[in-house]
């Protein structure tokens, strides 16, 4: 392996073959402004955790599978002091290691994708670490930086944070450097996202598998119970006129349609 090339690690979604110094500020490039859309309607993160609190079930599947994941925490040897002070405060925010990897782990087990943020320095001195909310973030079509907004129901570019994916890094306003780790499962067909493990078990799709491609149905009709008066008050979709719980032909797609919409 040659020491100046970065190659692309399985389940981290960082760009590949990339010549630079890992802890050096890059410049940005490309238009990070757009996305690429979580779901047709790019709410699809949002569908799943409507249905996360509406079903005692899965809610007390989800919890556990990210408990159990956690742990009681992290073990290591003694004499270690600088790993026991991260350890016990990865970040800024006072949070332990193990309540940041809960949070992730939950991410992961409930969206299929996880999200962390890294901060450090040009030395690397010190490294702290963020969860970032999954349902905030979507990935830029420079394919190289992650775009967080607060409600992606009534997206402004005013309200728009854009970190980098590692290993490419950025200075933020502190001064210090920041990136961010996808972390996500493959899956073919899904070249941005990633999808969660009980997909096959949810009404999320279309049941046209043995005589055709899957079918997508917008977050506003991938929970019946939500309804589409509802779905249009809160995020403004396009579903006026639409029977919940009515897929559309119209809409018959391969299967990346949920994970990866193309314009």
């Amino acid at each position: 392996m040659q020491k100046d090339r970065v190659h692309y690690v399985p389940k981290l979604f960082t760009p590949r073959g990339e010549r630079r110094d890992l802890f050096r500020a890059s410049p940005r490039t490309g238009d990070a402004a757009a996305c690429w859309r979580w779901g047709d309607d790019n709410l699809f993160p949002l569908a799943l955790a409507e249905m996360f609190r509406r079903s005692v079930t899965h809610r007390r599947i989800v919890n556990d599978k990210a408990d159990y994941i956690a742990g009681k925490g992290f073990s290591f040897g003694e004499g270690l002091p600088r790993l026991a002070a991260f350890v016990a405060h990865a970040n800024r925010d006072g949070e332990t290691l193990r309540q940041v990897f809960r949070k992730l782990a939950f991410d992961k087990m409930l969206f299929g994708n996880a999200f962390v943020e890294i901060v450090t320095d040009e030395e690397g001195t010190f490294l702290s670490l963020f969860h970032q909310d999954a349902s905030m973030c979507r990935l830029a079509r420079d394919n190289r930086h992650v775009l967080l907004h607060g409600d992606w129901c009534r997206f402004s570019k005013e309200g728009v944070r854009s970190l980098p994916l590692w290993p490419l890094t950025e200075r933020g306003a502190d001064g210090l450097l920041h990136a961010v780790i996808h972390y996500k499962d493959y899956e073919p067909t899904f070249s941005h996202y990633g999808v969660p493990a009980y997909i096959a078990g949810m009404n999320v799709v279309g049941h046209y598998l043995q005589d055709g491609p899957l079918e997508y149905q917008p977050a506003g009709e991938f929970v019946p119970d939500v309804g589409r008066h509802a779905a249009r008050r809160r995020c403004g979709q396009r579903a006026a006129g639409r029977r919940a719980g009515t897929p559309r032909r119209a809409e018959v797609c391969r299967p990346s349609r949920i994970g990866d919409v193309h314009d």
